[in-house]
């Protein structure tokens, strides 16, 4: 299943449901953050699914609609966009959350450093109820891509791996997005526009790739 990383607190980065369904996106990913509750309620009001972020930038934030939360964002690496802490940090407040909200469904942080051992390490300390993980393929044809997932794969092979972030130039989408759809159980393209982080965005070219490869 296909989705767009957005941002509905800045308009540059809240499609409506008749774009997202455009380009045959069926989920959306977003930072948990106060003020984006509505725009879940209408994502989902459209038929689409909701995966949710407590990211460095949520500050603990977390409410009640999405449909899937992922916990932590990027942890093992550091940069302007993760939430960086240890496999055994990770570990700990991952199950301090689904502890906290059991209700909820939860998966593991995506994964960027392209390091197996991380997740390794995640993975023998133990996720309470943990019901998937991820990884962000970056930087990566789409063979490449296909066997670093696979390698994580192999850690946690009774977990399904998702894609919550991926990114690759217009001509390369439709060998890695077919990749993905028989590697991982869900996808999402970083970022819906520029606006959100520049050169990252969607095209017009990409979007008719991304929709022809839905």
């Amino acid at each position: 299943m296909f989705g767009v990383n957005v941002d509905p607190l800045n308009p540059a980065g809240a499609p409506t449901v008749d774009q997202l369904s455009h380009i045959g996106c069926r989920w959306v990913r977003l930072v948990s953050r106060p003020g984006v509750e509505q725009y879940v309620t209408d994502i989902q009001a459209g038929g689409l699914m909701v995966l949710a972020v407590v990211a460095r930038e949520s500050n603990g934030y977390v409410f009640g609609g999405p449909d899937v939360w992922q916990f932590g964002n990027e942890p093992d690496v550091t940069s302007e966009a993760s939430w960086t802490m240890s496999a055994s940090e990770y570990a700990a407040n991952f199950n301090f959350y689904q502890a906290t909200y059991p209700q909820l469904i939860w998966i593991a942080a995506g994964l960027a450093s392209g390091q197996t051992s991380y997740w390794q390490q995640v993975a023998l300390q133990g996720l309470n109820n943990v019901t998937g993980f991820a990884v962000h393929p970056y930087a990566k044809t789409a063979p490449q891509a296909r066997t670093l997932l696979q390698a994580y794969q192999r850690i946690t092979p009774n977990l399904p791996c998702w894609a919550t972030e991926w990114n690759r130039p217009a001509e390369e989408i439709p060998a890695f997005a077919s990749m993905l759809r028989q590697t991982v159980a869900m996808s999402c393209w970083f970022c819906w526009s520029d606006g959100m982080v520049p050169g990252f965005g969607l095209t017009d070219s990409i979007s008719r790739q991304l929709n022809a490869a839905s």
